[in-house]
């Protein structure tokens, strides 16, 4: 018998806990305490997945490189987060006189914030495994990456020398 009651105590108190909830979310008045999302929660919501989840991030698109050509690039960037320290990948291709080059690199992507005119800009310092020369990269957003020169300013003016990413 004590268990019957229990039983019905139980199912009484779910019954009205589901019921509560279904009638506070009919309401447009929000509770005391209410924790509102943070942007850094939004930005994780944008890329489908929490702070623990390894990420791989495809750019494509033209960067100037140092010898004043343009080469067509596809960046893969694998991180705990686009806001955090990982790995990278690049590919590039480009010409000289006749020939078509292909290159290969790949290294560890360090963040950076701030440049000499934007102290909350998001930099990638992609830093090679194989002695090649750093590459800096500002971050748009998630979106789009720009090739900075020694002094932090966007390598090319042209709009269409970005990384963007790839959906």
């Amino acid at each position: 018998m004590k268990k019957n009651v229990f039983f019905a105590a139980v199912a009484a108190f779910a019954f009205m806990t589901a019921l509560l909830s279904s009638c506070s979310s009919c309401t447009d008045k929000k509770p005391k305490g209410l924790v509102i999302e943070t942007e850094t929660d939004s930005l994780f919501m944008l890329n489908d997945s929490t702070p623990a989840d390894l990420q791989t991030v495809v750019y494509e698109g033209f960067m100037p490189m140092d010898d004043g050509n343009i080469a067509e690039c596809t960046l893969t960037i694998t991180s705990l987060g686009w806001d955090q320290n990982g790995t990278y990948t690049i590919l590039s291709t480009f010409s000289v006189d006749t020939a078509t080059i292909r290159e290969r690199d790949n290294g560890k992507k360090i963040v950076k914030k701030g440049t000499p005119k934007d102290s909350t800009a998001v930099l990638y310092h992609l830093v090679s495994d194989n002695k090649k020369p750093q590459i800096t990269l500002m971050a748009h957003g998630d979106t789009a990456l720009t090739k900075l020169n020694n002094q932090m300013m966007p390598a090319s003016n042209n709009p269409k020398h970005k990384l963007l990413r790839k959906k």
